[in-house]
C-alpha cells in the first residue's frame, strides 16, 4: 500500500509543480511585456520566427496622433486636455 501511495505523492507533487511554474511563467512574461516592451517584442519575433508563424502587422508611422506610432509620444491615446488648474494646499495643524 505504501507503494502506491508514494507513487500517488510523487504525481501529486509533479502535478503541483507545473501548475506553480506554468502560473509564474505567465507572470514573468506580463512582466517582461511591461516592464521590457522592446525586449518582449523581439522575444515575440523570434519566437514567430521559430515556429514559422506570420509576422505581426507593423503599425503604419502616418504621424497622426491616433496612428499608435508613438511619432507624438502620445501612443494612440486621446489627445489630452490642457492641464487644470492647480488646487490650493491646506494644511492643519494636529490636534493634541
Amino acid at each position: 500500500m505504501s507503494i502506491i501511495a508514494s507513487a500517488s505523492s510523487a504525481v501529486g507533487n509533479g502535478l503541483e509543480t507545473l501548475v506553480v511554474l506554468a502560473i509564474v511563467a505567465a507572470f514573468a512574461w506580463r512582466g517582461l511585456r511591461q516592464l521590457l516592451p522592446s525586449t518582449h517584442q523581439r522575444l515575440v519575433r523570434a519566437l514567430r520566427r521559430l515556429f514559422k508563424l506570420p509576422a505581426a502587422a507593423v503599425p503604419d508611422a502616418s504621424g497622426d496622433c491616433n496612428s499608435g506610432c508613438g511619432s507624438c509620444n502620445n501612443c494612440g491615446t486621446p489627445a489630452s486636455s490642457p492641464p487644470k488648474a492647480e488646487a490650493p494646499l491646506h494644511f492643519r495643524p494636529r490636534k493634541p
